[in-house]
C-alpha cells in the first residue's frame, strides 16, 4: 500500500489502529524526509527518506501529516 498525505497547516495525528489482530511484521518505507512520521506507543519515528521501519503491526500505531513539504510519501508492507 502506498500512502500520500498532503501538507497541512498543523501536524494531524491519524487514528490509532492495528493492521491485523495477531503478531506479524510491518515495514514502512519513507520515500521523503519531512516533519511527519509514525507513532508507535509512546515513540515517534520521523519520516526520513529511504529509511525503513520494521515493527509488529499488531501494536497500536498511527501516522501523521507533514507541514514542511508538499506531501508525505511512504509504502506499507505487512508480512508474516
Amino acid at each position: 500500500v502506498a500512502n500520500f498525505y498532503f501538507k497541512t497547516d498543523k501536524i494531524v495525528q491519524h487514528a490509532k489502529h492495528v493492521d491485523y489482530n495477531f503478531p506479524h511484521k510491518g515495514a514502512l518505507l519513507s520515500l521523503n524526509t519531512c516533519d511527519g512520521g509514525t507513532q508507535i506507543g509512546d515513540k515517534f519515528i520521523p519520516s526520513i527518506e529511504n529509511q525503513i521501519l520494521i515493527f509488529d503491526g499488531s501494536i497500536e500505531h498511527n501516522s501523521t501529516t507533514c507541514t514542511n513539504t508538499q506531501a508525505r510519501f511512504n509504502v506499507n508492507i505487512n508480512y508474516f
